[in-house]
């Protein structure tokens, strides 16, 4: 199973619980993120019609693609699932932190 398989089997469908910080989500992809990719600010609607190809694109290229450089499949789904969860940036501190080289 892919990374992107993985990530759409947990994150399946609308949710839009309002004890949920993210807010209306869509597998797993917030307003906010949704938002930032298409460059204009997106509906809850919008979030509800979210296609499962585009949230396919979404995941790739905010998420999986940054980590293309790292061969080890166990290694690499670790960090396409922090980006997921914590955002890349902290991902990518995660992954200097383990190697043991300067945070930039």
């Amino acid at each position: 199973m892919s990374i992107l398989d993985e990530i759409l089997d947990i994150e399946q469908g609308f949710v839009n619980d309002p004890t949920d910080k993210g807010g209306a989500t869509n597998y797993g992809i917030t307003l906010a993120t949704l938002s930032s990719y298409r460059g204009k600010v997106c509906s809850v609607n919008d979030v509800r019609n979210l296609s499962e190809s585009e949230a396919r694109d979404i995941y790739t290229k905010l998420y999986v693609s940054p980590f293309d450089f790292v061969d080890d499949h166990s290694v690499r789904r670790i960090l396409v699932d922090a980006a997921v969860n914590h955002g890349l940036l902290r991902a990518k501190m995660f992954l200097q932190t383990a190697l043991g080289t300067k945070q930039d």
